[in-house]
């Protein structure tokens, strides 16, 4: 069998993404934040000058950025996304990291009961959506089966839309 060219893996992957964004039934018509996007962002297959991606990795970063995609360094695990309140219309996770809720001792020992487990999980979870909420004036959308299986109660009112079991469509804004 012989190994994929990084231009099939690219246009695979950017396939993939095209179907998540078409399943949402979300129309990106404004400026987008694309969270943990990784290599392949929304602004491949949208607007890319209409699109900011946020990722803690730098060669992600610059090949984005040579795609001519704006692009903004940190890390989903920080308490704060580094943008004001409602300074975009939409964002967008798809590569939301699911194990970073626990710290290193924590992954190392194995030591988390199964209730501390499902607490942090829902904490983790309730931050990320609560900032992507705070930075998002429309619709955020989260194509994750990890957060959708630790979907916050609080936020349910905000469910606009459920597809299978991995994607959530939320309102935001008031």
């Amino acid at each position: 069998m012989m190994k994929k060219s990084a231009v099939q893996h690219a246009r695979g992957a950017r396939n993939r993404l095209r179907k998540r964004v078409n399943a949402s039934g979300v129309i990106f018509d404004g400026l987008v934040l694309d969270l943990c996007c990784g290599k392949v962002s929304i602004g491949s297959i949208y607007n890319p000058k209409r699109v900011i991606c946020y990722d803690y990795n730098m060669c992600h970063l610059e090949a984005l950025n040579y795609k001519g995609i704006r692009v903004v360094k940190g890390d989903i695990c920080d308490p704060f996304f580094p943008f004001s309140d409602n300074a975009f219309d939409f964002s967008f996770g798809s590569g939301l990291p699911t194990i970073w809720y626990r710290t290193r001792k924590e992954e190392a020992s194995k030591s988390l009961t199964l209730l501390q487990e499902k607490v942090k999980k829902q904490r983790y979870v309730k931050r990320i959506i609560g900032e992507m909420i705070r930075v998002t004036q429309r619709e955020a959308i989260i194509h994750s089966t990890f957060f959708f299986r630790n979907f916050p109660e609080e936020f349910y009112e905000r469910v606009k839309r459920e597809v299978g079991n991995y994607l959530i469509v939320l309102h935001c804004g008031d």
